[in-house]
């Protein structure tokens, strides 16, 4: 959906197409922070992508000071090899957020490289902006927005004759099976290259570990494995005083840390020597030798994988005994703005936003994010909700347990987005001083009821609303109904409290009361009784 053209009545554009994060200048500042590990996009992309993109952020990664222009450069250039969209740093600066979303650009990735003349039913032919050979993989663009057919050029010709490659003014035509339009545009997305099988073919097996412990004296060594029962390792030796080089830990660690056994390999290693000794290279090779063929005679697969079998019970015999909370006197609870619709009852708990909350507010909601420089803000808020008077906080995001955690007799409830989908979340959210809890908006009759009769909070379940689909701290360009290709219908909500950007379905999501729950009504975007509702996965459950 990010991808495509969607139409209004203020013009239509590719409202949620952000541009390609582009992070190089600021891995430096990132490591300064602490951040230990960067994910890489490779999901659906091709090895040449992989390649370039790791290669160039592994490169600046690896340099100890900050970065150097001619560096950055360097890897920019390996970086621009992987064709793409426009580059961003995303949210983290004020202005590429921004500009993040240029909604009159197509939506599609790659560099463009023509435009499709004519089709039949043999491919296509198409005038060529840049260079294209064999084993590129292109993506064509339909003028409509809509997703476009991927594929790799395997044959092309020039004036009917097979060629290997094309050249930037012509014309060419490209062979291929797939319904392709006219007008379309055509973007190269990779090209060939090693994908690394053979490689990848010859990586070892990652073994399981074997953990253990030396102990050496004068009289013998002794090695005992941390398995079930302590497996035991002793050899009986005189080993002599050193005079010069004596055995060190170090040493003996290293030489032990090579494993010939077939099934596992050496894990945590500890030593303790008791005296100063000496000890040849040659015997302790041999030392090596007859414990690793001790072991291999000793010690079997399914004694290493003890801890995830004894692992596997705990959680077996903890989940039987889970005792699901009887639900008595539960107020359903109903999300309001100032000026929206009203709940039904009057009896139930009134929940508003922190950032426009009123004195008829019994609970308020804490926002699912945060940016570092409102959080004052945020604080401010919570301790003005508590000093007058509200008890009641519902966290939408787990940094918000940690804001109240100073705050004395408060009631906690979780609520989406903050996904809950089994018993092992909700005794977690327990342990940290939730009371109630919301399930994930995604689970169907079946699992709401799993997970109420393993419920070890008071169970809710949003029952009625329009739950936002995506939510974006991106400036987007439009407000208002719009619709897609297929005519698809949403709603985009802007949040001038929160700075948050909403994409809601046209429809409004409604499922039955089911017994032994608590009833949550979102009348935050919604109205009762709206006509156009579906039940979303309650009926069908997550594909």
């Amino acid at each position: 959906p990010c991808r495509r053209r969607f139409f209004s009545r203020q013009g239509n554009g590719f409202f949620f197409s952000p541009q390609d994060l582009y992070m190089l200048e600021h891995l430096h500042d990132l490591k300064q922070l602490g951040v230990a590990s960067l994910k890489i996009e490779g999901r659906l992309r091709q090895p040449d992508y992989v390649r370039n993109v790791v290669t160039a952020y592994r490169m600046v990664l690896d340099c100890q000071e900050k970065p150097s222009k001619e560096l950055l450069g360097k890897a920019r250039n390996i970086l621009s090899g992987s064709p793409g969209r426009k580059w961003s740093a995303g949210f983290a600066t004020p202005e590429s957020m921004a500009t993040l979303i240029q909604h009159n650009s197509m939506g599609a990735s790659g560099l463009l490289c023509g435009s499709v003349l004519e089709t039949n039913s043999h491919g296509f032919k198409m005038r060529v902006t840049r260079r294209l050979q064999l084993g590129d993989r292109i993506r064509i663009q339909p003028v409509s927005g809509d997703e476009g057919p991927a594929l790799t050029i395997t044959k092309l010709s020039v004036g009917r004759q097979n060629v290997k490659h094309t050249r930037r003014g012509g014309e060419c035509f490209i062979f291929c099976d797939r319904p392709v339009s006219k007008g379309s545009l055509v973007y190269k997305i990779g090209e060939s290259s090693d994908d690394l099988a053979t490689r990848i073919a010859k990586l070892p097996l990652q073994l399981p570990p074997l953990n253990f412990s030396i102990s050496v004296k004068r009289s013998g060594i002794d090695i005992s494995c941390e398995l079930p029962g302590n497996p035991h390792w002793h050899v009986a030796h005189h080993f002599a005083t050193a005079e010069k080089h004596a055995l060190n830990e170090t040493t003996l660690i290293k030489a032990f840390s090579t494993a010939p056994a077939p099934f596992c390999r050496a894990g945590a290693i500890k030593c303790h020597i008791e005296e100063s000794l000496f000890i040849a290279a040659g015997e302790i090779k041999q030392l090596r030798r007859a414990f690793w063929q001790w072991v291999a005679e000793n010690i079997t697969p399914e004694m290493l994988n003890s801890d995830s079998s004894a692992g596997l019970e705990l959680f077996f015999n903890s989940y039987r005994q889970l005792q699901a909370v009887e639900v008595h006197d539960e107020p359903e609870a109903v999300a309001i703005t100032r000026n929206g619709c009203q709940p039904a009852k009057r009896d139930g708990i009134i929940a508003m936003s922190i950032f426009n909350f009123t004195k008829n507010c019994d609970e308020v909601i804490l926002p699912h994010l945060c940016p570092e420089k409102r959080l004052e803000t945020l604080r401010k808020r919570i301790k003005m909700a508590y000093e007058s008077g509200i008890r009641r906080f519902r966290v939408t995001a787990l940094f918000g347990l940690q804001l109240l955690c100073d705050y004395r007799n408060i009631t906690i409830t979780t609520s989406f987005p903050l996904p809950v989908t089994n018993s092992m979340a909700i005794a977690e959210l327990a342990d940290a001083g939730v009371k109630r809890l919301q399930g994930w908006l995604e689970l169907s009759r079946q699992d709401i009821e799993e997970l109420r009769d393993k419920a070890i909070l008071p169970l809710e379940v949003y029952r009625y609303g329009r739950p936002p689909l995506l939510a974006t701290r991106a400036s987007v360009p439009i407000e208002g109904l719009i619709h897609d290709g297929r005519n698809h219908q949403f709603r985009v909500e802007q949040d001038r409290y929160a700075h948050i950007t909403y994409i809601l379905p046209k429809a409004v999501m409604s499922i039955p009361r089911l017994p032994g729950t608590v009833d949550f009504y979102d009348l935050s975007h919604a109205y009762w009784n709206e006509k156009e509702q579906y039940d979303f996965n309650f009926s069908t459950g997550l594909i």
